[in-house]
């Protein structure tokens, strides 16, 4: 494709990895460096991304600019871009949530600029079938996106809908990821207060399916609810007992005790389990 000027912001870890692939597809990469950490610089320096003033500078000088930062920063970024009258295609590929990208697209729209959703998952691309860019939005302009990394080590896979479809994507994986980490930790620090820390990690080791990838299973976990809330209950007392907080198990048995009426009844459908475990019909409304 014909070679692109682009902006980034911002070059992390992350960012500055995106920005050497464009870079080796042909097009340019620019960035403002004004209040970026020496770390970040050296980064920038390395991949070979050219530095501008400001961020007006930015905007003024790029078609198109790649958001790639912490996501609490995302709408500041997008507000100052705004401000700045960036009218070029503006993609954010935050890790936030779909009522904030959509804030985010009207703030770049209303600016006379276009929007597109993405969201990365995977670690920093460095090699092949590791890390997936995510888009959602315009067909046009996902296209144009997708087209600057053709052959690169960044896989794009474009979502079928509008503008918060990706982001929807990165918090519902990223919600598990991380969760599920957390709840390792709080499960190898009480085994590791009785002293089983091996044994937990040996009977782990002998399953293999992530639970994320089995949502048939959901009919089976409503099946055995009735008895799984009572376990995290006296679970969640080990917590409290050895220090621990237990804030994640009584939210877990809450939620199971909503599945109770499917008790030993394994043939629910996911849409209907799936449904139960929203606020809204918990409460009635």
């Amino acid at each position: 494709m014909t070679p692109r000027r682009i902006g980034l912001l911002h070059p992390g870890s992350m960012g500055a990895r995106i920005g050497e692939i464009l870079r080796a597809g042909g097009h340019e990469v620019l960035y403002c460096p004004a209040g970026r950490s020496p770390r970040t610089l050296r980064r920038a320096q390395d991949a070979g991304l050219r530095p501008v003033d400001c961020l007006e500078d930015l905007c003024e000088g790029t078609q198109i600019l790649m958001s790639l930062c912490p996501p609490e920063a995302a709408l500041d970024v997008a507000q100052a871009v705004a401000a700045a009258g960036f009218t070029g295609l503006y993609m954010d590929a935050n890790a936030v949530n779909p009522e904030r990208m959509r804030v985010i697209g009207g703030l770049v729209t209303k600016a006379g600029g276009t929007i597109v959703d993405g969201c990365l998952i995977g670690p920093v691309p460095t090699r092949q079938e590791t890390t997936r860019l995510y888009l959602a939005g315009d067909a046009r302009l996902t296209g144009e996106i997708s087209a600057l990394f053709n052959g690169s080590a960044v896989e794009v896979v474009v979502l079928d809908g509008q503008v918060g479809a990706a982001s929807a994507l990165k918090i519902a994986h990223s919600s598990f990821a991380k969760t599920s980490r957390v709840l390792a930790a709080l499960a190898h620090a009480l085994a590791a207060e009785y002293g089983v820390g091996q044994a937990l990690t040996d009977e782990a080791r002998r399953r293999s399916r992530p639970a994320l990838a089995e949502p048939d299973f959901f009919a089976t976990v409503a099946a055995r609810a009735w008895r799984w809330a009572p376990e995290l209950a006296q679970a969640a007392e080990s917590y409290r007992t050895v220090g621990l907080p237990d804030t994640m198990l009584r939210g877990a048995e809450e939620l199971l005790r909503t599945w109770n009426e499917h008790k030993d009844i394994e043939h629910a459908h996911i849409d209907q389990l799936l449904r139960e475990l929203r606020t809204d019909q918990q409460h009635g409304t």
